[in-house]
């Protein structure tokens, strides 16, 4: 209610009384920006953290499904295996201790990598432009962005735990992120002026 009322004396030609009596129409913006908490800075931010996380996780999962490789042998190509720097990658990766289930871990590392390739970067892109076009008010997108972040995360973990935790954990956190991304388009959407 307060973002309507300043937003109504604000408009040019209305004569301003009480916190809104200043002239300068810099002022006048602040005080609305202000009623509408609005911090650009604290959404932009949010967005960068969340990219930052979402390369490092899969980057992680990369490293998992190479550690295992290394351990058990099963190398993506033939010429891996007599790689001179294979001691070097196993030294760096830990290679000692449980491959955390072998070839079906592998598979598993695979299709979570790809399903981050075909979901991730669409939201990135859509928060990007979202946050660069002013389409999208800030605390909005903020929330979506924290909201995806997690679900992916959940998603991640639930892929590669495979049948030891339930497979409506995977398709749950998988669907929040779908909802979250059709959610952002459609803010996108509504704030364009076709």
């Amino acid at each position: 209610m307060e973002v309507l009322q300043t937003a109504k004396l604000c408009r040019p030609g209305r004569n301003l009384s009480g916190p809104f009596r200043k002239s300068n129409q810099f002022l006048c913006l602040k005080e609305l920006a202000t009623a509408m908490s609005f911090n650009p800075i604290s959404s932009f931010s949010t967005l960068c953290i969340g990219s930052g996380f979402l390369a490092t996780k899969t980057t992680i999962v990369s490293l998992l499904c190479g550690r295992t490789r290394l351990m058990t042998g099963k190398y993506a190509q033939p010429e891996d295996s007599e790689s001179v720097a294979a001691p070097l990658l196993k030294g760096l990766l830990f290679c000692n201790g449980p491959d955390f289930g072998g070839e079906d871990f592998i598979r598993r590392c695979e299709r979570l990598t790809a399903n981050c390739a075909q979901n991730e970067p669409f939201f990135l892109l859509l928060a990007i432009t979202g946050e660069l076009s002013g389409k999208v008010s800030h605390s909005s997108s903020e929330n979506f962005i924290k909201v995806y972040c997690a679900s992916r995360a959940i998603h991640s973990v639930a892929f590669l735990l495979g049948p030891r935790i339930n497979a409506a954990v995977r398709n749950l956190s998988w669907a929040v992120g779908a909802l979250a991304t059709i959610g952002y388009a459609a803010m996108v959407y509504q704030g364009s002026r076709f």
